[in-house]
């Protein structure tokens, strides 16, 4: 079954920073503990530490369903209400996730085309 990326970002004030962090910091506790959540985590852009982004990894569409049918959901488009530029949110649907693999698969393919040389 495909697991689900959930991504919200958001461009706050200087002034609201410190609230949408907080903000933040509530959700994401508990969103980790929630059934088919397997991450939940907050970033700060390092070049506007006014931009802010929220990543949720599911396990099923369906699990993602289930949240946003919630209270606690409400909470997190709340974080939306903040930013002074449209927020932008995405959701990835992953059919497959590859690590080391597959850099190593690619940079052996690639030996092996310059031994042919």
């Amino acid at each position: 079954m495909p697991r689900v990326l959930s991504i919200l970002r958001v461009t706050v004030s200087s002034s609201r920073r410190k609230g949408a962090l907080d903000l933040l910091n509530f959700i994401t506790g508990p969103m980790c503990n929630l059934p088919g959540c397997t991450s939940c985590q907050a970033y700060e852009d390092l070049h506007n530490p006014n931009r802010l982004t929220l990543v949720e990894e599911w396990e099923s569409l369906e699990d993602l369903e289930k949240h946003i049918g919630t209270d606690d959901y409400r909470k997190k488009l709340s974080i939306m209400d903040l930013s002074t530029q449209p927020p932008e949110i995405l959701f990835h649907t992953v059919s497959e996730t590859r690590g080391m693999d597959l850099i190593t698969a690619v940079r052996d393919r690639g030996k092996s085309k310059e031994l042919v040389k």
